[in-house]
């Protein structure tokens, strides 16, 4: 439909088949489509508009051309000022839009008459707001999704799982236990109680985990509590997760020390370029493991190889037991 310019095509005329959009000289990263309007995302990070604009719901100053008898539209893409480069999402009601950017910030543009835009004015004193501005009650909370429909929006907030533990609770000789997250830049805390005390929640003095919480003692009925913390991810912490363990007299299974750069699996993130390529990283917000100029981390996706040689020591309890392992994944046997 293109009575309110929200083609782009300079017309009030309908397409009614795939026309090409006007520029089409950049890389577009993504597209959305309301009632009235249309935002294209570019891959440089400017955001062009256009459809009507009578309530400011394009994020552009007010606009001078009419269109469908009584409102104010913009017929070609016009670019959206003082919006962040890293937008991902935008989405539109009947007169208002919401936008979302990588780091979860949230900005909403037009009509508040509702308090669709999660503010009380725009500055001015008026229920109209032509141009995006941050939602101040969402400042400082990752969202991960937005959506508006014809007078409201929607924020969804970002939350931290708990952790898990591997293996899980039950019954096992002695062994060492990790706590395992999918988030890298999370610091983990874990509080262990013993003969069967249930473990409180962790707080800020909890010991944080580093490689694996040991469990030495038979028989003993241990509780591990964890959760996560995540300050870069604009989150605070988990919900604690708890286990129970039943340390029994027996041979544990050996664990693996020694080794900075030994994996069991392909890393998450890996250095790209500088001195630090190939070597794990954190996540995308991880500022400061990879170093030398142009050097950033970034999600890794091919086959994993440790850079230059590494040296690993196998441990068990007790130190004399045989052990055997295997270096192709399969399960190693006594020969």
């Amino acid at each position: 439909e293109g009575r309110n310019g929200a083609t782009g095509q300079g017309s009030t005329v309908d397409r009614l088949v795939p026309t090409e959009l006007y520029p089409a000289t950049e890389e577009v990263r993504g597209v959305s489509v309301g009632l009235h309007a249309t935002f294209v995302m570019m891959a440089n990070g400017r955001v062009y508009t256009m459809g009507r604009n009578t309530v400011g719901a394009l994020g552009v100053s007010e606009s001078l051309t009419t269109c469908d008898s009584s409102h104010k539209c913009e017929f070609f893409p016009r670019q959206v000022p003082n919006l962040p480069t890293n937008i991902v999402e935008i989405s539109t009601g009947e007169g208002h839009s919401i936008a979302r950017s990588s780091d979860g910030a949230v900005l909403s543009t037009g009509d508040n008459s509702f308090n669709q835009l999660g503010m009380e004015s725009c500055g001015s004193g008026t229920t109209t707001c032509f141009g995006f501005l941050a939602v101040p009650l969402l400042q400082g909370i990752r969202i991960k999704h937005v959506t508006a429909g014809s007078n409201w929006a929607l924020a969804l907030q970002e939350i931290l799982e708990p952790p898990s533990f591997d293996p899980p609770g039950g019954t096992y000789a002695k062994m060492g236990v990790r706590v395992v997250h999918a988030e890298k830049a999370a610091t983990m805390r874990y509080v262990l109680e013993l003969y069967g005390v249930l473990a409180g929640a962790p707080n800020a003095s909890s010991p944080p985990y580093t490689s694996a919480v040991q469990l030495s003692r038979s028989p003993v009925t241990y509780s591990l509590a964890a959760h996560v913390e995540c300050a870069l991810c604009g989150m605070a912490r988990s919900a604690p997760t708890r286990a129970m363990y039943s340390i029994v007299e027996g041979c544990a299974a050996p664990m693996f020390a020694g080794s900075r750069t030994l994996a069991e699996k392909a890393p998450d993130f890996v250095c790209l370029e500088g001195i630090d390529d190939g070597l794990p990283c954190f996540g995308y917000l991880d500022q400061t493991s990879c170093r030398g100029q142009g050097s950033k981390c970034a999600q890794y996706t091919g086959q994993w190889a440790p850079p230059g040689p590494t040296i690993s020591f196998l441990e068990s309890d007790p130190p004399d037991a045989s052990i055997y392992f295997t270096t192709d994944g399969s399960v190693p046997s006594a020969s």
